[in-house]
């Protein structure tokens, strides 16, 4: 028969036990964030080149990389015109010219980390043109795509936001558009843009979490939001 100072121990020890077990689950569920291919960004992109932005924690891979929150896959690219895609007309921005070269890049987002996000601005190409770059901007804009799959790219609803809903689990696969610069546009330019190649692709995550309330705002009254300083680095 056991001692009540033998009982007393074995509660304490068991005790000890369930806690310990208890805070292995808990610090679980908090792990940081899964990262993909971190040292690859060395060999993804060159060094001294302004696409690194200072500051902010490097997510890399080859098509495809993912923080935990977002997973960001490119699947394919294509240089077209202003006059084949479709613009649509919009009194807050100004329509391309016909001849303006285009990049249209087609990636897929998807929403892993159980939060709430939006897709829009932040994203950069970093098109090589022979052994120099060539200067793209993204732009958000109303456009008409019939003959491409997907036939989706980030809207701009009427100049308030370019932005795409992503619930948690959610997926938007689109196409993003950057103006591609040349000296002079001229009919020639999209033969000149043919030989480009798009070197790779960043987006650059600030935000995420919180309660959407569209247009791109969120509130973090009710649900924390995360103020973050990530980028992807993704080469094709």
């Amino acid at each position: 028969m056991q001692s009540k100072g033998q009982l007393i121990l074995a509660f304490v020890v068991v005790s000890v036990i369930v806690v310990a077990a208890i805070t292995v689950v808990y610090y679980g569920s908090e792990s940081p964030p899964v990262t993909t291919q971190d040292n690859s960004c060395d060999s993804i992109v060159s060094k001294g080149l302004s696409y690194l932005t200072s500051g902010y924690t490097y997510v890399c891979g080859i098509g495809s990389a993912l923080d935990g929150r977002l997973n960001i896959t490119v699947h394919n690219y294509r240089f077209d015109q202003a006059k084949n895609i479709g613009f649509e007309p919009n009194p807050y921005e100004q329509l391309p010219l016909p001849d303006t070269v285009i990049l249209l890049v087609n990636v897929t987002v998807e929403n892993i980390g159980g939060g709430n996000a939006t897709m829009g601005a932040g994203f950069q190409a970093a098109v090589l043109n022979g052994t120099s770059y060539a200067g793209a901007t993204q732009t958000i804009a109303n456009v008409s795509l019939p003959n491409l799959s997907p036939n989706q790219a980030i809207p701009d609803y009427l100049g308030r936001c370019g932005c795409i809903y992503l619930p948690p689990e959610g997926r938007a696969n689109l196409w993003l558009l950057f103006y591609i610069s040349f000296t002079s546009l001229t009919n020639s330019s999209i033969a000149q843009a043919s030989a480009f190649k798009l070197q790779f692709l960043t987006y650059w995550e600030h935000g995420y979490g919180g309660s959407y309330l569209g247009y791109g705002a969120f509130s973090c009254r009710t649900t924390p939001c995360q103020d973050l300083r990530v980028e992807f680095i993704i080469a094709p």
